[in-house]
């Protein structure tokens, strides 16, 4: 292949992940089809700043499609060709699911350390790594795919043959159930975007729908103009733009209009709880208004459910649940998914 054809493709497949992570129009479907169809000179090292970028791409699609043996082969291809630290992370996440924890470790210690003191999930990675983390696929095939694979690296598989016990307690079911009586015949999933992760990060975007018998029949969603500029991470996790809510009301009008359409219905959102509802309680304090209705948080009830699911992310959940994943990280997107998962964790 000619290395125009080469700039061409790599091109192609950095817009392709781009757009499957940061709600353009393709999907994560499309990016995975096109990822694992690609030649391996994309995969090789072209000399392209992109090259990296398209390994890391392709041992996350290997490891979220559950090909254990040929992620574990290609990471050794990720770390022959001097690996960016994001890269290098990629292959931790891998081994420690594959139960090599000294390697994954040693791995982490070659990061930089402006990386491991600016990147909150180096601290999560070095945890699990330590308290030797056992990783168990919801499905029975996934988890006879990583079996194999531990069996041939010499790894106990007993972790995968044993059947989690759910963890039950008073104390946990109110974690996830305020409600604990309803039958969810009436509910409204909701989900907002915010400038950051920290408290008092203003909402750029509030969306909800409402569900009757397991069906959408209306649904909400405004932009808000926040007090300050969009920071560029938060446009490029969530697409949203300054001119995207320079025009949009602001928050002391937005949230009546969303309190008037959830009413007196139930919540439903994913880690609602600890963040989506802490945040809007907290700008309702501040326009005099108040949120009393009842919330049931996804993320606490799927980890009770299938105690192996460690991660916040909603698209993951959706994936362990076979739930085609759009675009993410939109409020509209995100709360019309919340209701799938939701719909599906109660058939289980």
């Amino acid at each position: 292949m000619c290395d125009s054809e080469t700039e061409h493709q790599l091109k192609n497949a950095k817009e392709y992940i781009w757009g499957a992570s940061f709600s353009a129009a393709p999907n994560r479907a499309d990016a995975h089809e096109f990822l694992l169809a690609a030649e391996p000179v994309l995969l090789a090292d072209s000399g392209n700043g992109d090259s990296d970028l398209i390994r890391r791409a392709y041992l996350n699609t290997l490891v979220m499609l559950f090909q254990f043996s040929d992620a574990y082969e290609f990471a050794s291809i990720v770390l022959d060709n001097s690996p960016t630290d994001p890269s290098k992370l990629a292959v931790v996440d891998l081994y420690i699911k594959l139960v090599l924890h000294n390697e994954a470790l040693a791995i982490i210690e070659t990061t930089t350390t402006e990386f491991q003191s600016g990147e909150p999930s180096v601290l999560k990675l070095r945890d699990k790594c330590l308290k030797r983390h056992l990783y168990r696929p919801q499905k029975l095939e996934n988890r006879e795919s990583l079996g194999q694979l531990l069996r041939t690296l010499g790894k106990s598989t007993e972790h995968l043959e044993q059947k989690p016990k759910p963890k039950r307690s008073a104390s946990s079911d109110k974690e996830y159930r305020i409600h604990p009586d309803a039958d969810f015949a009436d509910y409204v999933a909701f989900d907002i975007e915010t400038t950051g992760f920290e408290l008092y990060a203003d909402i750029i975007e509030i969306a909800a729908v409402r569900i009757r018998n397991g069906i959408v029949i209306d649904e909400f969603q405004s932009f808000v103009k926040p007090e300050r500029k969009v920071p560029p991470k938060a446009t490029e996790v969530t697409g949203i733009t300054d001119s995207d809510v320079e025009t949009a009301p602001r928050i002391r009008h937005v949230l009546p209009l969303f309190i008037e359409f959830i009413g007196d219905d139930i919540l439903v959102g994913h880690n609602a709880g600890r963040f989506d509802i802490v945040r809007l309680n907290r700008w309702a304090r501040k326009c005099n208004l108040t949120i009393n209705n009842s919330l049931f948080d996804t993320l606490p009830f799927a980890r009770k459910i299938a105690s192996h699911f460690d991660s916040k992310a909603l698209g993951l959940l959706a994936q362990e649940l076979e739930i085609p994943v759009g675009t993410l990280h939109r409020a509209l997107d995100d709360a019309r998914l919340t209701a799938m998962v939701f719909e599906k964790l109660r058939a289980l």
